[in-house]
């Protein structure tokens, strides 16, 4: 199942991956930006937009300058 561009599957994992880091307090990378290669883009199919190709748009955008990022320590107020 697809929901907001991304395979289920893979919403799992980064999901799995926050939890792992901010449990740890480690700080983790965070990027923000029209093309991360997080969505598939509307005139492909995803099984099209592969892994290869995710990568070759971030790094696309990254050497436009449309990708911002940086390194966020996770404190639990709790």
């Amino acid at each position: 199942m697809i929901e907001h561009g991304r395979p289920r599957c893979l919403e799992k994992v980064i999901l799995d991956i926050k939890r792992a880091l901010t449990a740890s307090n480690a700080p983790y990378p965070r990027f923000y930006g029209p093309q991360l290669g997080v969505r598939t883009p509307p005139e492909s199919a995803p099984e099209q937009y592969t892994d290869a190709k995710r990568l070759e748009e971030f790094r696309t955008a990254r050497g436009r300058g449309l990708v911002a990022g940086g390194i966020i320590a996770f404190h639990n107020n709790r």
